[in-house]
């Protein structure tokens, strides 16, 4: 975290396991799921990762319930044709679906 300036110490975290077996074959390393104590520095870390995608070799993702997953991929075979036409597709909190269309939403 020391790109974004974020410090963070043992204390920040509740908790933190890895996912999965480790295996030899593996193509990307295996994922953390953290639960942080404060919720201003898992917005910005959040908001960091946004900021800086193709230079950042971290993936953070929220972790979002069965039923909201559900929602979203509904949107799947939408938003697979609309990458297809070169749009880029992104969801707002919940299941609202944005299109931007040039460098308008």
């Amino acid at each position: 975290m020391e790109k974004w300036k974020l410090p963070l110490v043992t204390d920040d975290f509740e908790r933190a396991h890895r996912m999965g077996p480790l295996r030899d074959n593996q193509k990307h390393p295996r994922a953390i799921i953290s639960k942080l104590h404060h919720f201003q520095k898992k917005q910005r870390i959040l908001n960091m990762s946004k900021l800086s995608p193709e230079d950042c070799v971290l993936r953070v993702v929220p972790d979002i319930s069965a039923q909201l997953q559900a929602r979203r991929s509904e949107f799947w075979p939408l938003r697979k044709h609309l990458h297809q036409m070169g749009l880029k597709t992104y969801f707002q909190h919940s299941a609202i679906l944005w299109v931007e269309v040039g460098r308008r939403r």
